[in-house]
């Protein structure tokens, strides 16, 4: 059976055999290529892979930030390969996930308890601060009061 590369790349970073697979279409800034895996073994991932520049720097930057945070909040890192086209392969949160729009009730205290969860995680690197940042998304978010 045909697998595209991405899936026996995330084999290899996965070290089993992926079942089934679907790839995604994307949303978003980015717009990488994503999918969702079904690994043999029953693990669940998902898979981004980044070929366009400046999205591989983005994909390496958002590995820095899986390799000095965790937290309830973000989903299992399971793996990367760097390269011209770089992979990144995560837990599969999506089976049973809601992302507004549209809110439903109790959807915007989770939101704030997540926002606090992070803002109280434990770091083991360096990140660079809103304040360095150059998005204009993220700038006007500093103008955000705080929620803490």
């Amino acid at each position: 059976m045909y697998k595209p590369d991405t899936v026996a790349r995330a084999e290899r970073v996965l070290g089993g055999e992926v079942t089934s697979w679907r790839r995604i279409e994307s949303r978003g800034y980015a717009k990488n290529e994503h999918w969702t895996l079904e690994c043999v073994d029953g693990t669940r991932a998902f898979a981004k892979v980044a070929s366009i520049p400046p999205r591989p720097q983005w994909l390496r930057d958002e590995v820095h930030v899986y390799e000095s945070v965790q937290g309830p909040f973000m989903p299992r890192f399971l793996g990367w390969e760097d390269g011209s086209e770089p992979l990144l392969v995560l837990e599969d949160v999506s089976i049973g996930a809601h992302a507004p729009p549209p809110w439903r009730h109790g959807d915007v205290d989770s939101v704030l308890v997540a926002v606090r969860e992070m803002a109280g995680a434990a770091r083991c690197g360096e990140l660079p601060s809103l304040t360095q940042a150059t998005w204009q998304t993220w700038t006007r978010s500093r103008e955000i009061p705080c929620l803490c």
